[in-house]
């Protein structure tokens, strides 16, 4: 949690567990329902819950335009990766990262969107050829 902002810790630290605890199950008694429950009895699991209930699914109380501004912020990311340095591999990775982070958004990105992107953004000095040839490939009639 500590390399959450400040608001982002807030939410988390305010959630609740709001379902009923099954008193035939042993492991529910493990479950906390707060996060002073959680530091009490070391259940981790609930940090992770409320992360993903405050933040992954927090969406649904946004208005369209925020949505639709969110999605345009992910794309325009994807769109401006450029690989200038370091390990291709990596900067693979981060490019396959972005993709999913749009589609959790819920933008359309499509496969052609995809590979325009792709060499778009690829370092022009180390694959200049493989340029030359896709610009070729586009250009022809």
């Amino acid at each position: 949690m500590a390399d959450m902002t400040s608001e982002s810790r807030c939410m988390v630290m305010k959630w609740v567990r709001n379902e009923k605890k099954d008193e035939n199950d042993p492991e529910s008694a493990l479950k906390a329902d707060n996060i002073e429950e959680a530091y009490e009895k070391y259940d981790w699991l609930f940090v992770f819950e409320a992360a993903m209930v405050t933040h992954m699914h927090a969406d649904w109380n946004v208005d369209e335009t925020t949505i639709l501004e969110r999605q345009k912020k992910t794309i325009n990311k994807l769109k401006n990766m450029k690989h200038e340095q370091g390990s291709i591999q990596v900067w693979l990775q981060k490019f396959d990262d972005t993709i999913e982070e749009c589609e959790m958004m819920g933008a359309t990105v499509t496969d052609e969107m995809k590979r325009i992107y792709l060499m778009k953004n690829i370092n022009e000095k180390i694959f200049e050829q493989t340029l030359i040839l896709w610009h070729g490939i586009l250009t022809r009639k």
